[in-house]
């Protein structure tokens, strides 16, 4: 059997190391401001350092237990009211080949601290795009220009206030496309929230 590690740190005995926790509860969360079409976005820190390693190892090791503990902390300390949390969803060949949303975890988490429904069909991706890591900032937007749109349960949350959330927000890019298809599908006032901004 394999040890369990610490996401953050690499500590021997825990998901989410007591230290890495506590840290992770003091600090004061990253927030962009909404934006033209992007929504409000919060996150617990900046992505480098332990953060940063956190995420890789949700991304590319399958730390499902990780994701969900650190999706706990950023809802605890996300103080709004939602009647869902969403996360942002992968395109069915990119789920196929990874096995699993790590934005899934996040977002069963973000859903028991803020004790709200985690909702996994309001959105769709409809168009499989290159990885958003792999690209310049001006391409980002491009890429998922037109990638989601709403599924049977955004219009059930008609005039409902929203949590998305995701493991990294770089530009926003995903984020804002995301929130587009919700609106359209008259969804009201969507949050963003994710894990680490890239500053």
């Amino acid at each position: 059997m394999v040890p369990v590690r610490c996401a953050m740190c690499g500590t021997h005995g825990a998901h989410l190391c007591d230290n890495c926790r506590k840290d992770l509860e003091a600090l004061p969360l990253v927030r962009r401001s909404e934006r033209s079409e992007a929504p409000n976005i919060a996150a617990l820190g900046a992505y480098t350092g332990p953060l940063r390693a956190a995420v890789l190892s949700l991304k590319f090791r399958n730390r499902k237990s990780a994701a969900t503990l650190l999706g706990y902390v950023l809802g605890k300390k996300l103080h709004v009211s939602v009647d869902a949390v969403i996360p942002v969803p992968l395109h069915p060949s990119r789920l196929l080949a990874r096995g699993f949303n790590q934005a899934h975890f996040i977002g069963i988490g973000v859903a028991s601290a803020l004790n709200a429904p985690l909702v996994c069909e309001a959105l769709v991706r409809v168009k499989a795009t290159h990885a958003q890591s792999s690209l310049g900032l001006t391409e980002r937007t491009v890429n998922v220009g037109n990638a989601f749109a709403p599924a049977p349960d955004a219009y059930r949350l008609n005039q409902t206030p929203v949590m998305l959330v995701d493991d990294v927000v770089t530009t926003g890019a995903t984020i804002t496309a995301c929130a587009c298809a919700l609106r359209c599908a008259g969804v009201k006032d969507v949050y963003g929230s994710a894990l680490a901004i890239k500053m």
